[in-house]
């Protein structure tokens, strides 16, 4: 049997987050009774509420934390005598990228 994979925009999981609120429920049983994987629940609560975070400080006229750009970062030439390179990214929500040369 294969599994099936659903993308869901960032509305419906706030939604979905919201209607986890209010139904009293643990997260455990919404996720059970909606049949979400709990820790993809848990990933999404969790950026949402740094999205909020973000704007309330916006909106009392704080300083939210930066925006992360994307484009190309040179890192200079990677070859030579070193026999050993290592390159580490923070991905932010606890997902770190690491990868180990020699």
């Amino acid at each position: 049997m294969h599994k099936v994979i659903r993308r869901r925009s960032v509305k419906t999981w706030r939604e979905l987050v919201a209607r986890q609120v209010r139904s009293g429920l643990s997260v455990q049983a919404f996720c059970q009774q909606e049949r979400l994987n709990t820790w993809t629940f848990y990933g999404w609560r969790s950026r949402l509420r740094g999205r909020t975070a973000t704007a309330e400080t916006a909106a009392v006229g704080g300083s939210p934390e930066p925006e992360p750009r994307s484009g190309f970062i040179d890192l200079g030439a990677l070859g030579g005598n070193s026999s050993r390179c290592e390159i580490r990214l923070d991905l932010g929500g606890g997902v770190v990228l690491q990868v180990v040369r020699g």
